[in-house]
Formats: C-alpha cells, structure tokens, sequence
C-alpha cells in the first residue's frame, strides 16, 4: 500500500511538471536557442521579425500588450523564474532600436503575467552602407552579457526582418 501511494504521489508531481511546460515558451521560439548559460537560455527568431519602422510606433505597441508574437530575441531566465522579450526597429537612418517586455512567472495563476514594457537600446549601424549590420549586447543576468550580431535581409527601408547570431560568448 505504501509502495502504491508512492508511485501515485510521483505520478502526480510528474503530471504537474509536464503541465508547466506548456506555459514554458509562450514566445514559441524553443527551437532556436543560441545559447543556453548558468539557467539562462537566449532564443532568437530566423528570420527575426522587424515590425515596426518608427520607434513610436513599437512603443505604443509594447505599452498596449503583450508582444510574444513578434518578439525577435528572448531571453528565458529560471531564477527568478521570468521571460524577457525585444522586439525590433528600424528608422530611416539605420537606427535598430529594441524594445523589450519583462513577464514573471504568477505562481497563483501558473501562467507569465507582463510587468514591465521599455525601450531597451539604440544601435547606430557598423558602416552606412546597406545592408546594415549592428552589434548588440543582451544582459544574460546581472553578471554577464551576449554579444549579438543583428544584419538586415535586404538593403531597402523598411527593413522587414533580420538574422541574428552570436558575436561572442557572454562576459563579465
């Protein structure tokens, strides 16, 4: 009998791991993880979407709703338990902006809830010749820092996407 409660109680704590993951990439980008560091794992989109084309208009964007659709890079954290996505912009003079949303995890709820939209940074780039290249620097944790290097697909603004890969392993 005691054996028996056993395995019930570990099935049940294996059915409510398994029913966590579902809520564990609400961004749907698990199958593009650059890199996986200390509980950190940094995901990008390919092609990485470039919606907007004015930096206003991402804003309105990131302060009306969530964004997980279009995120372009996200950044899943285990400790504290948080999601934190940019989306991307392109101005006219080459400007990449990245706006980013921060959702923790709601223990009550069992589901991400959005506590914080912003913009992020602002990238000159490389070289004024297109297709423009940036290097970005994504925060891993309070430590560390990824290095990324963001290209436009196609040499025409608007800029509609993008290719994202690592520039360098993260560093203090």
């Amino acid at each position: 009998m005691v054996r028996h409660l056993r395995t019930l109680a570990w099935s049940t704590v294996l059915v409510l791991v398994l029913s966590g993951i579902g809520d564990a990439d609400p961004a749907k980008v698990a199958n593009s993880v650059l890199l996986v560091f200390e509980g950190s794992r940094l995901s990008v989109r390919q092609p990485a979407p470039v919606p907007y084309s004015e930096v206003s208009s991402m804003m309105t964007a990131l302060q009306r709703s969530s964004q997980t659709g279009r995120y372009a890079i996200v950044l899943f954290r285990d400790s504290p338990r948080e999601i934190i996505g940019y989306l991307l912009t392109v101005d006219r003079e080459g400007t990449l902006s990245l706006g980013s949303q921060s959702h923790e995890w709601d223990v009550t709820g069992r589901q991400y809830r959005l506590v914080r939209s912003e913009l992020f940074r602002s990238y000159q780039p490389l070289d004024e010749n297109q297709p423009w290249t940036w290097v970005v620097s994504v925060p891993i944790n309070r430590e560390l820092q990824a290095s990324l290097i963001i290209r436009a697909v196609g040499a025409r603004w608007p800029i509609e996407s993008v290719s994202i890969s690592v520039a360098a392993q993260p560093t203090n």
